[in-house]
C-alpha cells in the first residue's frame, strides 16, 4: 500500500512561446496596479519582455547583482519593495531573480534578518504575504518559478527559507526568453533541471505524483538537453527544456526533494 501523503501545489502556470505578453492582462484582470518588478538585467534588451516590462508601468525596478542571492542582497531588496508600497512583485530572470524577489517579500512582510526565516537551523514560519507574486524565468534550470524555496547565501554557506506560502500566484513559462541564452549557461542550468527531475523519483521522501511528474521532467529533459545546447535557436527544443524544467520544479516540491543540487554538481 502506497504510504499517506498529502499535495497542495496553488500556481496559475501559463506555458508556451510567448505568454510574456499576458502579463499585462493578468495583472489588469487581478486589479493590480503597483507592480515591483525584480530584474536580471542580463535579459532587460529581450523585446518582448522589454514590451511587457514596459506595459505594466512599474512603480520600482530591482536589478539583482550579478552573483548568487545573499542574506544582505535580500534584505535590501525587501528595504526597496517595503518602500515601494507595490501591490504585486514580478520576478523575471534566473533561479537568483525569482529567489531574492521571494525573499524580498517575506522580508517586507516580516522584516530583516531574513535569516531567521532560513534553514539549517531552527526556522520561524513564514506568513503569506499580502503582496502577490509572477514569476517569468528565463532559463530552463532551477524551476524555481514553481517553487516555495528561496535560496541565498549566508557567511558562505546556502540557506534556504522554504515554505508553500513563498509560491508565485502566477507562473509565465516562455521559452522563447531563453532562445539568446549561449550554450555554457544553457548546458549548466540544464543539468540542474534535469537532476532536479531525477532527485524526486529516487529520494526517499517521494510521492506517486511526483513520480509522475518527475518521470515526465526526466522524458522532456534528456530529449532536449543536447539540441538546445548544439543549437540554441532550436525552437522545438528550447520549448521541450523549458517545459522540463518547470516539471522538476514542480516534482521537486510535491516530493519535497533536497538532493537534487548534489546531483546537478556531478552531473
Amino acid at each position: 500500500a502506497e504510504s499517506p501523503f498529502w499535495n497542495h501545489l496553488p500556481i496559475r502556470i501559463r506555458f508556451g512561446d510567448g505568454v510574456i505578453g499576458e502579463l499585462p492582462g493578468i495583472l489588469a484582470g487581478a486589479g493590480l496596479a503597483r507592480p515591483f518588478v525584480v530584474l536580471d538585467p542580463a535579459v532587460a534588451g529581450i523585446p518582448a519582455l522589454r514590451d511587457a516590462l514596459l506595459a505594466i508601468a512599474p512603480v520600482a525596478t530591482w536589478e539583482i547583482p550579478a552573483r548568487e542571492p545573499t542574506t544582505a542582497s535580500v534584505e535590501a531588496a525587501g528595504a526597496a519593495l517595503a518602500a515601494a508600497d507595490a501591490d504585486v512583485v514580478v520576478a523575471v530572470g534566473g533561479g537568483s531573480a525569482l529567489d531574492t524577489a521571494k525573499g524580498a517579500r517575506i522580508v517586507a512582510q516580516h522584516g530583516a534578518p531574513v535569516r531567521r526565516f532560513a534553514w539549517p537551523g531552527d526556522p520561524q514560519p513564514i506568513e503569506a504575504s499580502r503582496i502577490r507574486l509572477v514569476t517569468v524565468p528565463t532559463t530552463a534550470g532551477t524551476g524555481s518559478e514553481v517553487t516555495g524555496g528561496c535560496v541565498m547565501y549566508h557567511d558562505g554557506h546556502k540557506v534556504s527559507g522554504a515554505s508553500p506560502v513563498n509560491r508565485a500566484d502566477w507562473a509565465l513559462v516562455d521559452p522563447e526568453l531563453t532562445h539568446g541564452l549561449p550554450p555554457r549557461p544553457t548546458m549548466y542550468t540544464g543539468a540542474d533541471a534535469l537532476a532536479q527531475a531525477i532527485a524526486p523519483v529516487v529520494v526517499r521522501v517521494r510521492t506517486p505524483i511526483g513520480d509522475a511528474v518527475g518521470l515526465e521532467a526526466v522524458r522532456h529533459c534528456a530529449a532536449a538537453y543536447a539540441a538546445v545546447v548544439r543549437d540554441g535557436s532550436d525552437a522545438a527544443a528550447r520549448n521541450r527544456m523549458m517545459l522540463g524544467s518547470m516539471l522538476a520544479g514542480l516534482a521537486m516540491n510535491i516530493s519535497e526533494a533536497g538532493t537534487e543540487h548534489s546531483l546537478a554538481e556531478p552531473l
